[in-house]
């Protein structure tokens, strides 16, 4: 089934990538429904916070695996009979990464994991093993830590996304008290003219707060480049 252009922007951005790269290759994804060659993306480490990383930390996109005459070998969990079937990749436990493997054309195997939207798409390593045991446990590690990192991004990403709103409504309703304030000059009476004024000061005093718990927020999901602009 073909994922609507904010389902595969959404998934782009928890795997890393620009909001202007995620929404091209988004937008280029839902133009065709198969495609004649796979696509492989560039190299990219796990975590590019922490400064330079060694090639074992790389690892490469890659659309229609099979495409390039890679043959899955299995997933982790039935190649080491695990008692999971994948780790849980966001905060409402919906998307699993799996850890899959490849076996390549030379008898080498490739580990990584299966993308859970897209069939027969994967993140796989930009290294190989000769053991497929092996390759399994690595697939599992992976699978593990990109969940963990990308359950972080979903859990930024709705933080910011409340404290959007949060400020948004904060807004409307300063306008509204702005809007009353007008009446100041031809009310007469002192019960009403607090009333204002009272409301105004409330309404303004929240909205700073929820600009301070945005900038809170960005701060936190700094890692993953998350913006207010995106809401």
């Amino acid at each position: 089934m073909q994922q609507t252009l904010h389902s595969r922007y959404t998934h782009l951005r928890k795997r890393g990538l620009s909001a202007h790269a995620a929404l091209r290759r988004a937008r280029r994804l839902n133009k065709r429904i198969h495609t004649v060659e796979p696509f492989i993306g560039p190299p990219f480490p796990f975590d590019r916070n922490r400064g330079q990383v060694s090639a074992d930390d790389q690892y490469r996109w890659i659309e229609h695996v099979s495409d390039l005459g890679w043959r899955s070998a299995g997933f982790a969990d039935q190649i080491l009979g695990l008692r999971h079937q994948g780790w849980y990749a966001d905060s409402l436990y919906d998307e699993v990464y799996r850890g899959i493997v490849y076996r390549l054309p030379g008898g080498r195997f490739v580990p990584g994991y299966a993308d859970p939207i897209n069939h027969g798409c994967a993140l796989l390593a930009n290294w190989t093993a000769h053991d497929q045991k092996e390759a399994a446990r690595s697939a599992d590690r992976i699978a593990e830590r990109f969940a963990e990192r990308n359950r972080a991004h979903d859990e930024a990403w709705h933080c910011v996304r409340r404290a959007v709103e949060e400020r948004r409504d904060a807004r409307a309703a300063v306008i509204d008290a702005i809007g009353d304030l007008r009446e100041l000059e031809t009310c007469d009476s002192p019960r009403i003219r607090t009333t204002i004024t009272t409301a105004f000061e409330r309404a303004w005093s929240r909205y700073r707060k929820t600009c301070e718990s945005l900038r809170d927020a960005l701060d936190h999901s700094a890692p993953f480049h998350i913006k207010a602009s995106e809401f």
